[in-house]
């Protein structure tokens, strides 16, 4: 038997994937656009940063300020060239606010005599004929700080007695060509009212 002759197949290249043209497809790399702020845009937000620079800077300055207009001034003990004329004029030898404690000090010692020293004692005496009832009431009435170390009724006037006799509190009467003055003898203080010899 003859053998059958097989038809040769021929090979064909393999062909590059088609389009829908049949054509082949060429791999494009995506461009990527960068969008661009328009200039408006740029502009305000410029303009917003620099109110906000601006508000912050301000808000900064304020804050200095307020700090330097709450720092606490130098305390003046003192009277102005005013008052003090005022009360020299009038020949006073009080400076003190009617009333308080210390005008009620100086008070009492001008009352017992100036140019001389007093005893506590003397003082205290003094000092409730010159009072205000009803002040002295509620003066007395007032609690001590602490018991350990406060003081009745009697202990705060002499305390008041020795702070008019200060360099600052005192200083007012000084300003008006008046002095308090105190001394302690065996144990005891003694307080006067004196005037100044280089007051005119």
């Amino acid at each position: 038997m003859s053998a059958i002759a097989t038809p040769a197949v021929q090979l064909l290249p393999k062909s590059a994937p088609k389009g829908k043209a049949g054509t082949p497809t060429k791999s494009v790399a995506k461009k990527t656009t960068k969008t661009k702020t328009p200039p408006a845009a740029t502009t305000d937000r410029r303009k917003a940063e620099a109110n906000k620079d601006a508000a912050t800077k301000a808000k900064n300055q304020l804050r200095k300020a307020n700090a330097v207009s709450i720092k606490p001034q130098k305390r003046e003990y003192g009277l102005d060239d005013e008052r003090a004329a005022e009360l020299k004029k009038s020949k006073a030898y009080n400076a003190y606010r009617e009333g308080s404690s210390y005008w009620c000090v100086v008070e009492a010692l001008h009352s017992l005599g100036i140019g001389k020293l007093h005893s506590g004692a003397d003082l205290i005496a003094a000092y409730q004929k010159v009072v205000d009832k009803q002040s002295f009431k509620a003066f007395k009435s007032k609690e001590k700080r602490n018991e350990e170390n406060g003081e009745d009724w009697k202990g705060k006037i002499l305390t008041n007695a020795y702070v008019t006799t200060r360099k600052d509190y005192g200083q007012r009467q000084r300003d008006i060509g008046w002095e308090v003055r105190s001394e302690r003898e065996d144990g005891q203080m003694f307080y006067g009212l004196y005037r100044l010899t280089n007051w005119k």
